[in-house]
C-alpha cells in the first residue's frame, strides 16, 4: 500500500455536527470525574515522554482531563475539543484547581491550524478526533518530538451493541490502529506500543443511553424511522427505574513513536 491508496482508505467517518453532539451531551458525565493519577498507565506514559516545560498537545482534550495533569507537573498544555461543552468543563475544571500552564481551545482538528514544529508532545487519547490519515498526518506536522495515539480495538459495548443489532445496523470494524501502524511503517518511523485489556461499568439515562445509541447509528450512515424506532424500544426495555447500565470491554492498544526531524519536510507536503 502506498501513502495515497492509505489516505484513500482511511478517512474520516461520521458527521462532524452529530459528533459534536454526542459529546456536548456526554459532557455532564465527566463532570466529578477526578484527574488522572500516577497509576493511570497514560498518564505515566506521557510523563516519560516529556520534561518539565515541555509544550504538549491533546488533541481531543475532552474534560481537559490529562492536559491538567501534565500541566501540574509542570509542562505548557494546549487541549483542543470539538465540544464546547466539553471544554466548558475543562475551562471550569482548570479555575477550580487554579492550574498555570494550560489553556484550552473549542475546534475541530480537522480544521486546525497548530503551531508548526511548535509541540515537544502531541498525543490523541480515545478521541474521533484522530480518525483520518490527513489528521494523524496533522499531528506529526506540529511535533517536534513524541507523538501518542491510543485507541480501543476489539471493543464491545453490551448494550449499545446489542441495540444496534436489533435495528440491523451492522457492527463497526476497528482499523484506525492498523491503518496508523501502516502509515508509520511507510513514513519510515519506528514506533513502540503497548496493549492492555479494558473492563469498565457506567450508567446513563433511559433518554441519554437512547440519545448515544442514535446518534451512534447516525454515525454509520441515514437512520430510518423503523429503525430509530427499533432502537428506542430496544433501550427502553433494557431500562431498570429509567436507568441504564452499559459495560464496555475492549483491548485498549497505544502508540508512540519519536518523529523524525528527517522527515518533516516530507509530512509538510504530503
Amino acid at each position: 500500500m502506498t501513502l495515497e491508496e492509505l489516505r484513500r482508505a482511511w478517512t474520516v467517518s461520521g458527521d462532524v455536527e452529530i459528533q459534536r453532539s454526542i459529546w456536548d451531551r456526554t459532557a455532564p458525565e465527566w463532570a466529578d470525574r477526578p484527574l488522572p493519577d500516577k497509576d493511570d498507565p497514560s498518564l505515566r506514559l506521557l510523563l516519560e515522554l516529556s520534561a518539565p516545560g515541555d509544550r504538549c498537545l491533546d488533541i481531543g482534550c475532552g474534560d481537559g482531563r490529562y492536559a491538567l495533569a501534565l500541566a501540574g507537573a509542570g509542562r505548557v498544555c494546549l487541549g483542543v475539543d470539538l465540544s464546547p461543552e466539553m471544554i466548558a468543563l475543562a475551562e471550569r475544571r482548570r479555575r477550580e484547581a487554579g492550574t498555570a500552564g494550560v489553556s484550552f481551545q473549542c475546534g475541530n482538528w480537522a480544521e486546525a491550524r497548530p503551531d508548526q514544529d511548535g509541540f515537544d508532545l502531541v498525543f490523541a487519547r480515545m478521541t474521533p478526533a484522530v480518525a483520518g490519515c490527513d489528521a494523524f498526518l496533522q499531528m506529526m506536522r506540529c511535533c517536534r518530538g513524541w507523538c501518542m495515539l491510543e485507541k480501543h480495538t476489539q471493543r464491545h459495548d453490551a448494550v449499545l451493541d446489542a441495540v444496534l443489532s436489533e435495528a440491523g445496523i451492522a457492527p463497526r470494524e476497528d482499523r484506525e490502529i492498523m491503518y496508523a501502524r501502516t502509515c508509520l511503517d511507510l513514513l519510515g518511523c519506528t514506533f513502540h506500543e503497548q496493549v492492555r485489556p479494558l473492563l469498565s461499568r457506567h450508567t446513563k439515562s433511559e433518554a441519554d443511553m437512547t440519545a448515544w445509541c442514535l446518534n451512534r447509528a447516525r454515525l454509520r450512515g441515514p437512520l430510518t424511522d423503523a429503525q430509530a424506532q427499533t432502537i428506542r424500544r430496544a433501550v427502553s426495555a433494557r431500562a431498570e427505574h429509567g436507568i441504564v447500565e452499559e459495560t464496555l470491554t475492549s483491548q485498549v492498544v497505544t502508540l508512540y513513536w519519536k518523529v523524525p526531524a528527517s522527515i518533516q519536510s516530507t509530512i509538510g507536503v504530503i
